[in-house]
């Protein structure tokens, strides 16, 4: 019995993934910190121009940097939050000692997730409110 060994070919275009250089990077950050969250299509065109200067970028490269780089300031965000709202899972109140109100607890989380839901819907609609105004959160 004959034995075939699978070959891949390569496709006549190969891609490659963007690798951005420390100049591109730190121009996306400088403009992420001067309140550009989501940039229009002509925005991503200028970018792109001006980053091509130190390597090759494509405009997909500047819309999925954008993208990615809020969902992980969100991510971050929310990290940092995390251990405050952990702490009331852990800590022992004062009032659920004496056997007092052993819901106590579950009332400082329920309001924490309210503040932390009010406070993430306040982010949001302010960023919105800049794409809108071309203003700085």
């Amino acid at each position: 019995m004959e034995r075939r060994t699978s070959v891949r070919r390569t496709p006549s275009r190969t891609h490659s993934r963007w690798n951005p250089t420390k100049e591109q990077i730190a121009m996306l950050e400088n403009l992420y910190q001067q309140g550009m969250r989501t940039p229009n299509t002509q925005q991503i065109q200028e970018i792109t121009s001006r980053l091509s200067v130190y390597g090759q970028i494509q405009g997909k490269n500047v819309f999925y940097w954008f993208q990615n780089h809020k969902a992980r300031q969100r991510q971050k965000q929310k990290q940092q939050t995390t251990p405050y709202s952990n702490s009331f899972l852990h800590a022992s109140h004062p009032i659920s000692q004496n056997g007092l109100f052993s819901n106590v607890i579950f009332y400082d989380i329920a309001l924490y997730i309210l503040y932390y839901s009010i406070v993430s819907y306040l982010i949001e609609m302010n960023e919105l409110m800049c794409m809108h105004l071309h203003c700085r959160p």
